[in-house]
């Protein structure tokens, strides 16, 4: 068994294309197997929702205390199954990489490392770590750690886990605790999610209640839920700073696609006076517009048309301070935008898709 200082950022992988959605990935924090003295006095993390996944940019600064010391460091990722990659058409040794992580680089003090990519059991590493298995792999690299502060920096961009249109994805922060004081001195997050609703932790700390959450633009925040908040970003980002944490929780962002806002209009539209919503079951997301045609025509009239705005209300339609408007500003995700044009409207293609299937039944009956 080698001795080293370990240090891990855990990528958990796991895909699957059935109703239990795909699981690809996971991001975390730095963390040592058997340290004491060397302590992370700063951490600034910065998400950004992309298309390809989460990009992570984090940077770190830890305060050795004693003589230098040389140690190898890593970066681990479970094994991967089902998806769109098979094991034996992709070889992560070869690749220098884990299928579904990408662009993977890690710098100390201003100066980019080199680094390798192997399976965990095949360098005889020490496993003895909650979540780290035999057969994952490892980004392993040398770290130098110089008494006085050491700068390190990390960038990557992972797939969380996807199931019907949301995506969520997990970084392990609660690894913290294993540095010297069991603390992260400094610590401040920055989310950019621009017109993205979205959950995030109500708090990181057992003994802090609400995470102070401050929206640094134009945003707005629901803090009603036990235990997460729900956020919604039309421009700006979303921060968070705090000092000596204590990170008790992971840190979990759930994003939400147009089932989600289906129903959580769907919730609110009928707990009122208005008639019931067609059920569609699973053909909200639908990419094929007849899929919805059987349960719209059952739909009433006004149910009809109040779906069509709400297709529109979910990319900030203003609806010209009507009834309409005091309507939807209950829900997070809308904030009406007055210089936006119906016709600029850039809907996804399971958007159109819904939008046309209702516009052609709204015809139909006006026929």
């Amino acid at each position: 068994m080698k001795p080293f200082l370990f240090i891990s950022i855990l990528v958990i992988s796991i895909s699957s294309f059935a109703d239990t959605g795909i699981f690809y990935s996971e991001g975390g924090n730095l963390f040592p197997i058997q340290e004491t003295s060397i302590s992370m006095q700063k951490e600034v993390l910065h998400f950004k929702y992309t298309p390809e996944g989460l990009e992570v940019n984090v940077y770190f600064e830890f305060n050795n205390p004693g003589e230098a010391r040389n140690e190898i460091v890593g970066f681990v990722v479970p094994d991967w199954w089902g998806g769109d990659i098979e094991h034996g058409d992709f070889d992560p040794e070869k690749e220098l990489r884990h299928p579904y992580v990408y662009d993977f680089m890690v710098a100390q003090n201003n100066k980019i490392l080199t680094y390798k990519v192997s399976q965990f059991s095949k360098k005889g590493f020490n496993t003895d770590i909650d979540g780290v298995k035999d057969n994952d792999y490892i980004y392993y690299f040398n770290l130098n750690f110089e008494p006085g502060v050491n700068k390190i920096y990390c960038h990557y961009t992972f797939k969380g886990s996807y199931y019907k249109g949301d995506e969520s994805f997990l970084y392990r922060l609660k690894t913290g605790k294993m540095w010297a004081n069991q603390t992260i001195g400094d610590f401040t997050m920055v989310i950019d999610a621009k017109k993205k609703w979205f959950e995030i932790p109500e708090t990181l700390s057992k003994s802090v209640k609400k995470a102070p959450w401050k929206i640094e633009g134009i945003g707005k925040l629901n803090e009603k839920y036990p235990e997460y908040t729900l956020a919604y970003i039309h421009s700006g980002f979303i921060t968070l700073h705090m000092t000596n944490l204590k990170p008790d929780y992971d840190i979990n962002l759930g994003f939400y696609g147009l089932i989600s806002y289906y129903r959580n209009f769907e919730h609110i539209y009928c707990d009122g006076d208005n008639s019931k919503l067609p059920d569609f079951g699973w053909f909200i997301g639908s990419e094929l517009a007849d899929d919805y045609k059987e349960p719209l025509e059952k739909a009433e009239d006004n149910a009809i048309q109040d779906m069509i705005n709400f297709l529109y209300a979910i990319h900030g339609y203003n609806f010209n301070g009507n009834d309409i408007a005091d309507y939807f500003t209950q829900f997070t995700w809308y904030i009406p935008d007055p210089q936006l044009n119906a016709k600029d409207i850039k809907f996804t293609l399971k958007e159109q898709a819904f939008l046309t299937a209702l516009v052609k039944e709204r015809t139909k009956r006006r026929e």
